[in-house]
């Protein structure tokens, strides 16, 4: 499906929504291993914060990224972005500067961010960029001792509550040292704008 399809994001809310069967069952299970320990499932931590780190590269999809994260987030105050965009500044979409086309503020998710340190950003002509192990170091750079650090495409969809669900999983780990990977499913970007509104 497209990316701006709202069937898209109902089949993931369907599949990944709070709670849904394969959640109970994997919070059940895990409370067994962890000897009874449960989730918090009141309120999913909202005052423990979350670095995303995002190196982007000439990719039109990078402000539609940013403004899903914020709108489908349980807690969007607790979400910081670190952005190292490299990009043409004349002709591809500015990670940050892109959003004006398609949020209306008030009323988004993502109105104010970058007033508030939530939305950091680094650009470079894209000419002089020096890879993507460079780009995500530096992303990382924007780093400001948030609790978690995340690691995402410019091009990444999310879940409703797609916050919660990751602290939710580190925490069932039970180890402050452990590394969550995924490879993520795959989706069709489209070159028209998303106009986000209302719960988007």
């Amino acid at each position: 499906r497209r990316a701006d399809d709202p069937v898209a994001y109902d089949t993931i809310d369907a599949m990944s929504g709070d709670p849904s069967d394969a959640t109970q069952w994997n919070r059940l299970a895990a409370a067994k291993i962890l000897g009874g320990k449960t989730w918090d499932a009141g309120g999913g931590w909202p005052d423990e914060s979350i670095f995303v780190s995002v190196a982007a590269y000439r990719d039109p999809e990078c402000a539609k990224t940013v403004a899903r994260a914020y709108q489908r987030a349980a807690h969007p105050d607790r979400i910081f972005f670190g952005i190292f965009q490299q990009a043409n500044a004349s002709r591809d979409v500015d990670c940050v500067l892109g959003l004006a086309d398609l949020i209306d503020c008030p009323g988004h998710n993502a109105c104010g961010r970058v007033r508030r340190d939530q939305i950091r950003i680094h650009r470079v002509p894209y000419e002089k960029t020096l890879g993507p192990t460079i780009a995500r170091h530096l992303s990382e750079t924007l780093y400001r001792d948030e609790t978690y650090v995340m690691s995402f495409d410019s091009h990444t969809n999310y879940a409703k509550g797609w916050d919660s669900i990751v602290v939710d999983v580190f925490k069932r780990i039970d180890n402050p040292r452990a590394i969550i990977t995924t490879y993520p499913a795959s989706y069709s970007a489209t070159r028209t704008s998303e106009k986000w509104q209302g719960g988007g």
